[in-house]
């Protein structure tokens, strides 16, 4: 059985990437869909955090749910 994760995607300096949320991991997609349902505002605030330190002027375009797999291990864990 594969890990679902939650993940943001951001435009920064013309280029979109996509970073893993840290705060949880999943056994499927509807448990992860209703942490960020029920934790939205945290999640928001840490990510905006992380970005405003690392990743200046950026834009976040998505937050959602994945399965790990889907991401190759260049992306980032926020």
């Amino acid at each position: 059985m594969n890990t679902i994760v939650i993940f943001a995607t951001i435009l920064f300096n013309g280029q979109v990437e996509n970073l893993e949320y840290k705060g949880n991991m999943f056994a499927n997609q509807q448990e992860c869909t209703e942490y960020i349902a029920n934790n939205g505002n945290h999640i928001s605030t840490t990510l905006k955090k992380h970005l405003d330190k690392v990743y200046p002027n950026s834009r976040v375009l998505m937050i959602a749910c994945s399965d790990k797999t889907n991401f190759v291990s260049d992306d980032e864990t926020v």
